[in-house]
């Protein structure tokens, strides 16, 4: 049944129906949440308005899309040779796999995938604003492009990343929230994708009229790395925290699974698993230190706020020039009628 639904799909016209409406209420109500827009808006930021990672679907490019082109996509993509299977359970691997080539030898190879090269753009450093006067938070970002798993520093930053920013023990999550009580969430840290480069991002959420004081806060935490680095103690925890994680993140076979799965898909050795906990165990204060140096670079990064402009504390053009965003939702072609925001 499964090979079936691969090999043949019907991409009825209802179906289609469906998953367009469901794709075109979720376009009028993506301004409702600051929190998404902020995520939204900070792709475009680090990747680029026109990149894949960054693009918006609107009323418009789900309404051009038809039957043909989907068969067409099918046809020209979804071969066995362009397809992992991945099977856990209790069985006889011998046997599993001899079903396995016989249930797939009759179809056969096709045009082999192309992995493009999609490359972040970001845009200038600098501050950027999105008003929503609806709200009485800010959510801010200081946002630059991250690495990928790839990098022989991912191992140092991730230690770096959960010390810095990544929970209730890190350093933002101290000093700017419990220490300054200007935040409900902060955190952060530098971003690593499978096959592209990752965000660096540094949030925080925090009331209207600590919007200001809240980047200056950040601002301070980056400032003083040098002059603070992570100390042994955060390291020891971070690492703690990175290592038991592994309880819940593989806690059964499905789980263990798709992560062996993603290694080969991304082309990572397949021993990725282990050769991290390792790496995560050996890393040292020095470590941190240089990649904290090597990759915050304050005068690199694009400020992200958005909130409710009227409220904050000092006008963020104080900081520097701005640039304002406009996140209006283009309107729908004729004849289709989508469910309405309810802050279009």
């Amino acid at each position: 049944m499964f090979l079936d639904v691969l090999r043949n799909p019907e991409f009825r016209a209802e179906k289609i129906g469906i998953a367009q409406k469901g794709m075109y209420d979720g376009i009028a109500r993506r301004n409702d949440d600051a929190s998404q827009i902020a995520s939204r808006e900070a792709a475009k930021l680090v990747y680029g308005a026109n990149n894949p990672l960054a693009r918006d679907a609107e009323y418009a490019t789900v309404a051009a899309v038809t039957r043909q082109d989907l068969v067409e996509w099918h046809g020209k993509n979804v071969h066995p040779n362009n397809i992992i299977l991945g099977i856990v359970g209790d069985f006889d691997s011998a046997k599993m796999e001899a079903r396995l080539r016989e249930a797939f030898a009759s179809w056969p190879r096709g045009e082999a995938a192309v992995n493009p090269a999609i490359n972040p753009e970001p845009v200038k450093p600098g501050y950027y604003q999105v008003e929503k006067n609806d709200v009485n938070q800010s959510q801010i970002q200081m946002l630059a492009p991250g690495i990928t798993r790839k990098n022989p520093d991912y191992f140092a930053l991730s230690v770096f990343n959960e010390a810095f920013g990544g929970g209730f023990s890190s350093r933002l999550f101290n000093d700017i929230r419990t220490t300054k009580g200007l935040a409900y969430g902060v955190g952060g840290g530098v971003g690593a994708g499978w096959d592209h480069p990752g965000m660096l991002r540094l949030m925080v959420s925090t009331k209207s009229k600590t919007t200001i004081e809240s980047i200056q806060a950040l601002d301070e935490e980056i400032a003083d790395l040098p002059k603070r680095p992570i100390n042994d103690d955060e390291i020891k925890r971070a690492k703690d925290a990175i290592l038991n994680s592994f309880v819940f993140r593989f806690d059964s076979p499905d789980k263990i699974l798709q992560e062996k799965m993603a290694y080969e898909f991304y082309s990572y050795p397949l021993d990725f698993l282990e050769t991290f906990q390792q790496k995560i165990e050996t890393v040292t204060k020095e470590d941190v230190a240089r990649v904290a140096a090597k990759y915050l670079h304050r005068d690199q990064m694009s400020v992200l706020v958005v909130g409710n402009v009227a409220d904050f504390d000092k006008p963020l053009s104080s900081l520097g020039a701005v640039t304002k965003l406009d996140i209006t939702i283009p309107a729908p072609p004729p004849g289709i009628v989508p469910e309405q925001g309810d802050h279009p």
